[in-house]
């Protein structure tokens, strides 16, 4: 709310908030016995508003994006950051000295359960964590396959808003790509995700899909 004055006030008209400070991710791992010292970096699947509000709890704690989704945002401000719904106010004024980019890590083609997605970044240098490009929703989007004990994982971000939109191959309302990055891009994602699903077993997480469809 704090980020969201001004010009910039229209935002949360648009996209309405609502918060409990209890349910912020710095306070849930601190549930989790995790303090922001804890950790070795954040990932940043996009810069939308809604996906960095949390930055500033976290002081010093190194940052990995996708290189162009961080050019996608140095000179927006006023109406141009709205209609990329990004709030200047959310970025951490120290956040150039702690920046790395995806593209600085090795790029490794996939495991073929992986598949259609064929190359990622190595994040952890043992290939149970890449980074991947799913393109469309925002400029630079990312997501993640994370190797567990029951298999993979692939934290998709904003790539689709529901599990239908992957598995019915269903696009969102025409008039959100008035914000989204690129219609052609977002359905050639979507349809990646289609084909994972269908040929895989790899569990694919949206950020804003109902809990109660979240595998625990």
């Amino acid at each position: 709310m704090d980020a969201a004055r001004g010009i910039y006030s229209i935002y949360p008209l648009v996209t309405p908030i609502s918060f409990d400070r209890h349910q912020s991710v710095h306070n849930q791992l601190r549930n989790l016995g995790l303090y922001a010292s804890d950790l070795q970096a954040i990932i940043v699947s996009h810069f939308h508003a809604d996906h960095i509000a949390g930055l500033l709890d976290f002081p010093g704690t190194p940052i990995i994006c996708d290189i162009e989704g961080w050019q996608s945002i140095q000179k927006l401000s006023g109406l141009s950051a709205l209609r990329k719904a990004f709030l200047p106010g959310l970025i951490p004024t120290d956040i150039s000295g702690r920046l790395s980019f995806m593209q600085n890590l090795n790029k490794r083609q996939l495991p073929s359960a992986l598949h259609p997605f064929e190359y990622g970044w190595d994040l952890t240098g043992d290939g149970e964590i890449f980074l991947v490009s799913l393109p469309g929703h925002a400029s630079g989007h990312i997501g993640a396959f994370v190797e567990r004990a029951d298999g993979w994982k692939l934290l998709a971000s904003d790539a689709a808003w529901d599990v239908e939109a992957y598995t019915n191959l269903r696009g969102p309302s025409e008039l959100t790509f008035l914000i989204q990055d690129s219609r052609k891009d977002y359905y050639k994602t979507l349809h990646k995700l289609h084909e994972l699903h269908q040929k895989s077993d790899v569990e694919i997480m949206l950020t804003h899909q109902p809990f109660e469809s979240v595998t625990p």
